[in-house]
Formats: C-alpha cells, structure tokens, sequence
C-alpha cells in the first residue's frame, strides 16, 4: 500500500463522509452556534443589571473585583 497522501481520495473520503453523515454534522454546528449565542446573550452588558455599570453610566470593564 502506498503511504503517500493523495488529495484525490482524501476528497472521495469527504465527500462519503458528508452523503453519509451530513445532516448530523449541520445539526451539531447549529447547536454549537446556539450554545455560543447564547453565551454571548447571556453575559451581555445591560442596563437593568447594576453590577457592570458603574455610577456614571459607563461600561465597568475590570473581569476582578477585591
């Protein structure tokens, strides 16, 4: 067997790979994107929420406080 890599298998092995288990590959990026926006959703600087504002208005932006 040749140990050379050939760029022309690799590319029928892709493309096996994504007939073969595409859908699951879509649906695990979609929970991967949701779960960063979420994060981001969640951590994000509000108003209503006086802790990461300080008495001026402006964004607080020290990660530590001590």
């Amino acid at each position: 067997m040749n140990n050379t890599f050939n760029i022309n298998r690799f590319g029928l092995l892709l493309r096996r790979q994504w007939l073969d288990f595409g859908k699951i590959y879509l649906i695990i990026l979609v929970v991967i994107i949701g779960v960063i926006i979420g994060f981001y959703a969640w951590y994000t600087p509000s108003p209503l929420k006086h802790n990461n504002f300080d008495n001026d208005g402006n964004l607080d932006m020290r990660f530590r406080y001590g």
